[in-house]
């Protein structure tokens, strides 16, 4: 992202990682950014019963209706039951998980100690 290392307060991410090639490294990138005490917000859909997995090589999902074929709708990565360990991964260690509609919804709140 084109930001300044450690200019911003709030970061959100609103069920959007999951449509990207890379979210560990958004998630760095969102570390990097961030100013000490900065929080991020974020929420991923999960596929309960799995762990997580890219997309890559299978046919094609998108969010939205059947007919829906819009590139930016398209899923890159389907998160399961380990979705929480890329947060650490992107070097978070403050982390706290909210069950929106249990169990396949959670909000995932960090703050860049």
């Amino acid at each position: 992202m084109d930001f300044e290392t450690a200019s911003i307060d709030v970061i959100i991410h609103s069920d959007t990682l999951e449509h990207i090639p890379d979210p560990k490294a958004a998630l760095k990138e969102s570390w990097r950014i961030l100013k000490v005490g900065g929080h991020l917000f974020y929420t991923v859909p999960i596929v309960v019963g799995r762990l997580t997995r890219t997309r890559h090589g299978l046919p094609p999902s998108h969010h939205g209706s059947a007919e829906t074929t819009r590139e930016d709708l398209k899923v890159q990565t389907e998160y399961g039951a380990d979705f929480w360990c890329e947060i650490f991964e992107a070097g978070f260690r403050r982390v706290a998980l909210t069950s929106l509609i249990f169990p396949a919804s959670v909000a995932i709140s960090a703050t860049k100690d």
